[in-house]
């Protein structure tokens, strides 16, 4: 089962907008779910910790960038458990990086268990996945084209 941490407030309130067509796809797919809307970002942990049980397949961040940050944050105790994200807003960078566009995607790849492990690191406030080169910006360029160049 699928534990769905809803951000009703991400994208200018996207969700109660989507809402009765985001769960028709999800029950026309047949994923089991359990939807639960986050009224703070700060109540994720307790959130996490009252509805994570062994049948769980994976916790879904469904929202914007701060709502995919602060789940990151709190699955720290919970590393076994995958993550999965479905984008309600349009600025949702992590979901872009990983390619999924837009809602109907992300349920999509819900419904076929598409799993790809995937390395993030944080810098800042931002979470980077894949791999990152860190160079002097007049070495950039050139540390660039001799990766490509094999």
């Amino acid at each position: 089962m699928y534990l769905l941490l809803v951000n009703p407030k991400a994208g200018n309130q996207r969700y109660r907008r989507i809402e009765p067509a985001f769960t028709n796809l999800l029950h026309k797919l047949d994923i089991k779910h359990k939807i639960i809307l986050i009224d703070d970002l700060a109540n994720i942990p307790e959130l996490l910790k009252q509805h994570i049980k062994t049948d769980t397949t994976a916790v879904v961040a469904v929202g914007g960038n701060g709502t995919v940050n602060a789940l990151i944050d709190a699955m720290v105790d919970y590393a076994e458990v995958p993550l999965g994200i479905v984008p309600t807003s349009h600025t949702n960078h992590l979901a872009k990086t990983l390619g999924v566009t837009s809602w109907t995607a992300g349920i999509k790849l819900l419904a076929h268990h598409e799993i790809k492990h995937l390395r993030l690191g944080k810098i800042g406030e931002r979470y980077v996945a894949g791999s990152l080169m860190i160079s002097p910006k007049r070495h950039l360029l050139a540390s660039i084209m001799e990766k490509k160049a094999y």
